[in-house]
């Protein structure tokens, strides 16, 4: 749910609330207008819903979670070149969106039979596929800069791990131990060789 910089590094996106009780979180963009030496912020959403975990993609696109006219939360897609919004999922619990410049893919978090299992969204052919079946619920996931690879918060009851899923040979590894509580996994952009499963 935290703040999301622009790839190239000059807007924020995050969401906020006015702080009253019944008030719902909106997608926010901050930015620095050098050419009139003011900040800009910009209300990206006004819906009646939660609307959280923005992440960049490209043409200062961005996706994100809401439950906007909706019993459950679903992924949302922000166009910025005509600022509508598209439902990317339909039906379902889905929640924490990551999105890959290399590959295209949005991948997030659907509840499968009580589970949150892995799913990557193709934005050229605009096809799900899941990516994990097992038990333990996947989430809070990211892509490698490569694409190649998800790191996630995997969690069943006893422990919460950080998982790293190679997409291409379906082999995960965890890179944190059962005693420890981890979560939010995240990237370096400077990444440059992958992590060897």
């Amino acid at each position: 749910m935290g703040a999301s910089f622009s790839p190239d590094g000059k807007k924020v996106a995050y969401c906020a609330c006015d702080g009253t009780i019944r008030s719902k979180s909106q997608i926010y963009v901050y930015e620095f207008d050098e050419v009139q030496q003011r900040p800009i912020l910009r209300q990206i959403t006004h819906n009646n819903g939660h609307n959280v975990s923005p992440n960049w993609c490209n043409n200062n696109d961005l996706v994100f979670c809401s439950d906007a006219d909706s019993k459950q939360p679903y992924i949302c897609y922000y166009h910025a070149d005509t600022k509508e919004l598209e439902k990317i999922t339909a039906d379902g619990y889905c929640a924490s969106p990551s999105y890959c410049a290399v590959n295209q893919k949005i991948v997030y978090s659907r509840a499968c039979s009580g589970v949150m299992q892995l799913f990557a969204y193709d934005l050229k052919t605009k096809q799900h596929a899941q990516i994990t079946f097992d038990a333990g619920n996947k989430e809070e996931s990211c892509w490698s800069p490569c694409g190649n690879y998800v790191a996630f918060a995997y969690s069943n009851g006893n422990s919460n791990r950080i998982a790293v899923h190679h997409l291409v040979t379906n082999e995960r590894i965890y890179l944190t131990d059962t005693h420890e509580n981890c979560c939010y996994p995240a990237w370096s952009p400077l990444y440059e060789k992958p992590i060897m499963v």
